[in-house]
Order: structure tokens, then sequence, then C-alpha cells
């Protein structure tokens, strides 16, 4: 009942996340995407497609009853893939009718996700939908009606099951241990490194309100400003820790250096003879924090092996969400299947008003028109309006028998 729904996809599952960008369609800016897009629409015979991209994933979602040669739509969205030929098959995944709308779920649900539970896929599902409906006009009523259930289902998992509780990335897990320690909105803040980890860690300082106090070191002092400006604060180059006098309540380190710089020398600069607990986040692999600084000073230490060891506990507790959430996708689909059904059956009928007009307006004009010719102005009006009357009913009784599901508008 569904035939014609597809979905091809590759992901981190099937390729090597450096390799994904090659199935990507190579596209500058939207302009360009779009054409590409509708040129591939219409060499294969897509009546509806959707595009979607991310870091570990493309896919391709469509409405065509017909078989699409696979290489050659892959060929198609990208040229460079020809000389792959022999491993294409086993990157792409393709799936159809009820077994596509089942995998679109799954996506939007997270499950497949390199992250499980994660809940960004279904904000970047939304947005390449909405993008391909109103600004290229490449969708139409099949995949409204997928992606409305889609959206509705990825809501009620997350909403029914425990699949995204417990945070798994590193840096979040950092910020909650920091966190548990309770400190104050204006400690001094120093942060050693500005790369992207950092980065991170700087919007949750920005979203705690943790940037009254904030110093950033780093080996070059343009990175270091950039990253200084996004917390109202200064910047230093990474010598400049010897000189360093203004003291610190937390350090957040995260470097690409095999050197523990943050030796007792340092640390002994930076501390300004301060005695209080210090907490550090070192988020450095590896550790940029020399072991005697650790084992002589009161330090309330957050460290990545113990947060990788969280993140895997937690990631498992996800996991084992998935079974229920396996449950309430099974459910849904039946319940797509059934709102297809009605749909079609409202397609169907939808001739059925015009020609329930055509019979009225027969009737008054032709068939009767000699009987209506010789009654009074107010009994032909009244025969008119019963007409009319029975015209709305007969046109509403089968539209409203075969629209029993109700799909408000959640994209």
């Amino acid at each position: 009942m569904l035939q014609g729904y597809k979905l091809f996809t590759v992901t981190h599952r099937t390729t090597d996340i450096n390799q994904i960008a090659d199935f990507f369609i190579d596209a500058p800016d939207d302009q360009v995407l779009e054409r590409k897009l509708k040129k591939i629409k219409d060499y294969f015979g897509i009546e509806e497609l959707m595009y979607l991209i991310t870091c570990n994933r493309i896919l391709f979602f469509m409405y065509k009853p017909e078989a699409i040669d696979i290489n050659a739509f892959f060929f198609a969205v990208n040229e460079k893939l020809r000389h792959m030929t022999g491993s294409l098959n086993q990157s792409i995944e393709y799936y159809e009718d009820e077994l596509a709308i089942h995998h679109l779920y799954e996506v939007a649900s997270s499950v497949d996700s390199l992250v499980v539970g994660e809940r960004e896929i279904l904000r970047q599902l939304r947005e390449a939908y909405n993008k391909c409906k109103t600004k290229f006009e490449i969708t139409g009523d099949k995949l409204r009606i997928a992606m409305q259930m889609t959206v509705k289902s990825a809501k009620m998992v997350h909403g029914n099951t425990r699949i995204g509780e417990k945070p798994v990335s590193i840096v979040s897990l950092a910020v909650k241990k920091l966190l548990q320690s309770t400190p104050k909105h204006d400690s001094r803040v120093i942060i050693i490194g500005a790369g992207q980890t950092n980065v991170l860690m700087s919007n949750f300082l920005k979203k705690y309100e943790f940037i009254k106090n904030v110093s950033v070191f780093n080996r070059t002092l343009d990175n270091a400003q950039e990253l200084a400006n996004r917390l109202n604060g200064r910047a230093y180059t990474l010598e400049d820790l010897n000189t360093y006098g203004e003291g610190f309540d937390i350090m957040i380190i995260c470097t690409s250096s095999t050197e523990k710089f943050i030796n007792p020398e340092i640390y002994s600069q930076l501390l300004q003879s301060d005695s209080d607990q210090k907490i550090i986040v070192d988020l450095s692999v590896p550790s940029n924090i020399d072991k005697k600084v650790l084992a002589n000073n009161d330090i309330n230490y957050i460290e990545i092996e113990s947060l990788k060891k969280l993140a895997a506990d937690n990631l498992a507790f996800r996991k084992n969400e998935i079974a229920k959430v396996k449950e309430i996708l099974a459910e849904r689909v039946t319940e797509f299947k059934e709102v297809y059904r009605q749909r079609e059956l409202v397609r169907e009928i939808s001739h059925v008003p015009k020609e329930i007009k055509a019979v009225k307006e027969k009737a008054i004009n032709i068939v009767f028109k000699k009987q209506l010719e010789k009654v009074d102005a107010p009994t032909r009006e009244l025969i008119e309006e019963m007409m009319t009357y029975m015209e709305k009913k007969c046109i509403a009784l089968p539209i409203k028998k075969a629209k029993e599901t109700n799909l408000g508008s959640v994209i």
C-alpha cells in the first residue's frame, strides 16, 4: 500500500566519515543546489524529493513508484563516485515502501544516529524538508504526510522513553561535573587553548553566566582573542602563563600539545599563594597537567578518561531504550499506513464535489428547466436552496468519512 516511497542513505555505519562528503551534491550555494536537485528529479522521473546532509549522514527521501538504478542515481549526484563503483553498493543503504517510512522514523528518533538519543537530527530533518518544500518546491503531498507523521513519531519517542536522557558528549559531561561543584558566577576562569572543544565549553560558560572574569591563553594570540571576545574576556599567549598574576578559580584546558606545560612552577605562579581549592577541567589528550601539580595541591580534577567512561555508561543506558523505541515506531508505521490509506481515499473522491455540483446545475438548467419556469419565484428559490443544501451534504458525507484521522500541521 505504501509502494512508491524510497530512501537512499550513506552513514557512519557503512562508510568512513571522512568519505561521506563524496556522496554530497557539489553545490556552493542553495541556488546551485536547487538547480541540481531539480535536474536529478526530472531526469529520474521522481515525483517528490527531499535531500538531507549532516556531518555523518546523507539521505535522499523520495516518492517514485517505478524502480531507480541506484548507481546511476549517485553518479548523477556526484561524478566523483564513478571511480568507486565496486564499493558503491556497500556504502549505500536502500529502503523502499514501508521500510523507507520505518527508517525515516528511526532517523528522526535518533536510534540510527552516531550518538543515540541526540535531538539535533530531528531539527536537521525538519529544516531539510522545509527547504525542499518551500524554497526548492520539489516535495508534495506524499512527502508532506510522511514528514508530518515522522515528526509526530519522533516527539512521541522522546516523550515516552528515556533515550535522550543522560548526556553523552564529553563537553556536556564536563560542564555537568563542573556545575556540581557549585562555583560562583564571578569565579576567575582561565581557558588554555582556543580549539573547537574550548569553543564548545565557552558556549556553556555563557549559558551559565561564568563570563565576569575570563582569560584565554593560546599559542596564537589572534585565536585567543577571538574566543575571548565571545566571553568578554582577555587574550594572552601561552608564554604569558609564566607571568600571569591575576589568580584563578577555574582552569579549563584543552590543547593538542603533548607536553605537560602546567608544571609545578607555572601552577605556583598561577595560584598567587591562594590556598583555596581549584577546579581544573582537563580535556587534553594526553593530559597537559603535570602529576606533581595534582598530587601536591587541593584540586577538584575533572579529566577526560573518567568522562569517557561516564559517556560510555550513559550511551549504554540510552541504547537499552532502543527496544522500547522500536515498539513505538512499529505502532506508528501501522498508524501511518492507515493515515495514508485514508488520504488516498480522499484523493480518489476529490472529483466528487465537482460531479455533484454538475448534477445540480444540469437538473436546474436542463432536466427540470421547463417545470421550474412554471413555478413562482419564491417556490423556485426554495427548490434551489433545497438542492444546494443536498449538494453540500452529499459532498460533506463521503469526505467526512474519509477524513477520520486529523493530520494537524506539525511541520
